[in-house]
């Protein structure tokens, strides 16, 4: 199994996670089409104890017929006994999941094993039992780390015998939510199971967000919409933490509020899951297609530019590129060596990805640049593959007039490059100097 990347869980999406019992195979594409994030093929509790053969046995053909451009994969395993053997099937899998779930994890120990036999793969630890929260903070801190948490109120609540309501359930979901903010990785909390009760749905999925969860386990298709709404950023929220990210660090006040280096983190924090999750919106002025030459009186702050067309990376754009540029690092050109790495395939060079992303951008953005003055804060939160589909978008940060050209203006932007799975490959920060309108020309021939 491919072995994901330290920072497997930033930049990927996790509102949402559908169960599917591997029992049903024949609801896979159904799932794929659901909207979820994540789709976890389930071989444990959502399987009957006499169909588990055949679940598992059906686990090589889902994973295959996988779409690509569909939500991203795991499985869930059993606990031992069965779980040595979902395990070894797992690892035979030509076309591995992009995540595999361990239930009732109690200890570090059990992660340690997971990841013994398989080495590489991207663990999520389910906390489900009194003792596994207990160890929470303990299990976070395993080696290798889980890419992600999650809790399982029904086993826990069999356990206590405590009423299935959120005050009942305060203490371990908080518990969870701390270990995995002291890890530095996205707590999903558990399934709501009154398939009929939306209204329940959502109340429960904000309460979740309000405990600082990342998103919500589904058990039905019809779920998905309800929790991908309740864990939308509030836009008020956003355009607080906007102008709060762009004061000065240290103690002051925007809008009458104290702000200070903690307030700020928050800030960025909510902006970071903004462009992470990015909600569908209503066609606004604020948000455009793409459009060429856009001249300094064009550029409203707050604004956001869809640019077209998207680009498929092709295996000859990436050994061209690296090869152009002197890049001698082997995951970039050959196979044999890229399939033994984390990545377990060649991995697309990173400056194509800026290089590419950055072009993109120019005809809705600097068309009419007379120079970039700086590129700053610029990551990479997911690899990029042979294969992948890439598109970008631009959000204006702020512009002023130049002080030394009078008919010139500085203008600093966002940018951000997606995959297919509308995660976030890139993103970086530009600045430059662009004209103004020249006097003869006619706004609104635009």
């Amino acid at each position: 199994m491919p072995v994901s990347p330290s920072n497997f869980s930033q930049g990927v999406n996790w509102r949402s996670m559908l169960f599917l019992p591997l029992s049903r195979p024949d609801r896979a594409p159904k799932a794929a089409a659901s909207g979820a994030d994540w789709v976890c093929l389930d071989l444990e509790d959502g399987v009957a104890a006499a169909d588990k053969e055949s679940a598992r046995a059906a686990l090589p053909s889902v994973c295959k017929d996988w779409p690509k451009d569909g939500p991203r994969l795991a499985v869930r395993i059993n606990a031992p006994p069965l779980a040595a053997t979902d395990m070894k099937a797992l690892a035979a899998l030509p076309n591995p999941p992009d995540a595999v779930v361990i239930p009732k994890v109690e200890s570090a120990a059990i992660l340690a094993d997971a990841a013994a036999a398989l080495p590489g793969a991207a663990l999520v630890a389910l906390i489900e039992t009194p003792v596994g929260v207990a160890a929470a903070a303990s299990i976070v801190a395993a080696n290798p780390a889980p890419a992600a948490l999650g809790f399982g109120a029904a086993d826990y609540l069999a356990a206590t015998g405590g009423a299935d309501n959120n005050d009942a359930l305060l203490f371990p979901r908080s518990a969870v939510v701390n270990a995995a903010a002291i890890a530095g990785i996205p707590a999903l909390d558990g399934a709501w199971l009154r398939l009929k009760d939306s209204v329940g749905l959502r109340a429960a999925a904000e309460t979740a967000k309000q405990l600082g969860f990342a998103g919500k386990v589904a058990v039905h298709p019809a779920q998905i919409a309800a929790i991908h709404a309740a864990f939308a950023p509030d836009e008020a929220d956003i355009a607080m933490a906007r102008k709060i990210a762009a004061a000065a660090d240290g103690a002051g006040a925007v809008d009458g509020m104290m702000v200070d280096a903690p307030v700020i983190a928050r800030a960025r924090r909510i902006l970071e899951s903004a462009r992470t999750t990015r909600p569908a919106k209503p066609e606004s002025a604020r948000r455009s297609r793409d459009w060429s030459g856009r001249f300094y009186e064009d550029f409203e702050p707050g604004a956001i530019y869809e640019h077209w067309p998207a680009r498929t990376v092709t295996n000859t754009d990436n050994v061209w590129f690296t090869m152009l540029t002197l890049n001698t690092h082997p995951i970039h050109f050959d196979a044999e060596y890229a399939a033994k790495t984390e990545f377990g395939r060649l991995l697309v060079n990173s400056t194509f990805t800026l290089a590419l992303v950055a072009g993109m951008t120019v005809r809705g953005t600097s068309q009419n640049a007379v120079a970039n003055l700086g590129w700053q804060e610029i990551r990479l939160p997911s690899p990029v593959f042979v294969g992948d589909t890439l598109r970008a978008e631009t959000e204006v940060i702020s512009k002023r007039e130049s002080k030394s050209r009078p008919g010139q203006g500085i203008v600093t932007c966002r940018h951000v490059g997606r995959n297919q799975r509308d995660e976030i490959v890139l993103e970086m920060t530009r600045s430059f100097l662009v004209a103004k309108r020249p006097q003869q020309e006619d706004p609104e021939a635009k």
